[in-house]
């Protein structure tokens, strides 16, 4: 009897009965034991003579029980023909290209609660000499398209919610007789947003564990230590003990998602079987962790950019951009009330900048724009439109309610800026204007009437206010 090199580079017998060994060659081997993709390799009568650990996540069986048996019994009924016909296609004796590669072929193989799981397959045609067998790769559908535009949506969209719930999905899919639930800024508490599969218990209210020896939530734990931790859903809080028991969950996971601002997030999975994950069971959730820490991180820096290209840095109030696009946004709306527009530009500011240094002008400016925002509505726009200029935008604003306002204005001005200990006299002159929804006026026409009637007030001695003539008055 010949030998060949083992799968784990020793020598063992190369059997002549038409049976393959366990693997047909050890670097073969290696590589179909290191892949996330399940590998299994094929007698010609579709004997399952090796199979990789990760095939558990798709028939909830662990791979040495696959071994010997047909590899029909794994498929759905309906693809029996197209699984035997391709293998026949594979294992022809009389093919002259060894090692040819057919196409792929979609086929659902069956999760041993029964569940159709729907898979790519990829087979290579392979043997020795009196063999012929097939080694084939299998791949979740559903599972690629989902991370491809969970990827996709990393990039492209702002809706993290839907990114999310994608990644989830996927790894049901991976680990069949789960749910899982994304629990989000963690207080000690409770979580203050929850993103779960259909299934999965509702992480609201208080979560954490209480003085009792029996309840153990994992969540906890993971939020203390940062390390994935295991809990019966017996030792969870009773509110969600008995919801989680009523559903048929036996025991839950929970990992945690670690971002740059430390962790308040975690990944809990949710199992009918019950016991501790496996190895390949962490690996699996621990890649879709890492991918909902990109997904999150990737919002939050995309969030925090937006904010940045929106805001004085200054101030902290908005910046022109911010209020182009508030103007862009009354434009797109039927608005049905008047918007009020303030321009407002204080009065003798360079002498501060110039007596005392630019330094203590900054200060001036921050203290000057939030005594300007101390005086409006929530829900209405103040930004800093220049140097020492501001606007303010405000919905819902007839002329008198603009004329009240720039009343106010003036007097959060009476009293004198305090910096180390010097009184700063400073003033603001404001001027006022009005798009009524009956008009053709557009919202930026309206900001320039308004600082046209700022420049009048500023004629007219500073530290008062106008309103800007209609142009029917010309």
């Amino acid at each position: 009897m010949a030998t060949t090199t083992g799968p784990t580079g020793g020598n063992q017998s190369e059997r002549t009965d038409g049976r393959l060994p366990p693997v047909p060659d050890a670097f073969l081997g290696n590589v179909m034991r290191a892949s996330a993709n399940p590998y299994a390799v094929l007698d010609a009568d579709g004997t399952v003579r090796f199979v990789s650990d990760p095939i558990v996540e798709i028939l909830g069986i662990p791979a040495d029980e696959c071994v010997g048996r047909n590899v029909l019994e794994f498929i759905a009924p309906e693809h029996h023909v197209t699984v035997a016909t391709a293998i026949a296609e594979f294992t022809n004796p009389d093919r002259d290209d060894e090692g040819w590669t057919g196409p792929p072929i979609s086929v659902d193989l069956l999760h041993v609660d029964g569940i159709p799981v729907p898979c790519r397959v990829l087979g290579v045609g392979s043997g020795t000499e009196g063999f012929h067998g097939v080694v084939v790769r299998i791949r979740q559908t559903s599972t690629t398209a989902k991370l491809d535009r969970a990827i996709a949506g990393m990039v492209t969209s702002d809706d993290l919610t839907e990114v999310l719930h994608l990644l989830l999905d996927v790894l049901v899919e991976q680990l069949p007789g789960s749910a899982a639930t994304i629990g989000m800024a963690w207080d000690g508490r409770a979580f203050s947003r929850t993103v779960g599969t259909p299934g999965a218990p509702v992480l609201r209210g208080p979560l954490s564990g209480t003085d009792s020896d029996d309840v153990d939530p994992p969540w906890e734990r993971t939020m203390a230590d940062r390390m994935h931790a295991v809990a019966d859903v017996g030792a969870l809080p009773a509110a969600i003990s008995d919801v989680a028991s009523s559903a048929g969950w036996a025991t839950c996971w929970a990992f945690p998602i670690e971002l740059s601002g430390g962790c308040e997030d975690a990944l809990v999975v949710w199992r009918r079987p019950p016991g501790a994950p496996t190895q390949h069971h962490r690996e699996a959730v621990e890649r879709l962790v890492h991918l909902i820490q990109l997904a999150i991180t990737a919002h939050h820096s995309r969030r925090t950019l937006e904010r940045q290209a929106r805001t004085d840095p200054l101030t902290g109030l908005a910046n022109r951009l911010a209020l182009l696009d508030r103007f862009e946004e009354i434009g797109r709306a039927e608005q049905q009330a008047p918007v009020g527009v303030l321009y407002c530009d204080l009065d003798d500011f360079k002498p501060i900048n110039d007596q005392f240094g630019h330094a203590t002008g900054d200060r001036v400016l921050t203290i000057a724009a939030h005594r300007i925002a101390s005086q409006v509505r929530t829900g209405d726009l103040v930004a800093r439109v220049g140097g020492d200029e501001f606007a303010v935008v405000c919905l819902s604003a007839d002329p008198a309610r603009l004329a009240g306002l720039a009343r106010r204005l003036l007097r959060s001005f009476d009293e004198p800026v305090v910096i180390d200990g010097r009184s700063v006299h400073l003033g603001i002159s404001v001027g006022t204007a009005v798009l009524d929804p009956s008009e053709a006026r557009t919202p930026s026409a309206i900001l320039q009437e308004a600082d046209t009637a700022l420049l009048a007030a500023k004629a007219e001695g500073k530290g008062t206010w106008r309103a800007a003539t209609a142009p029917s008055e010309g």
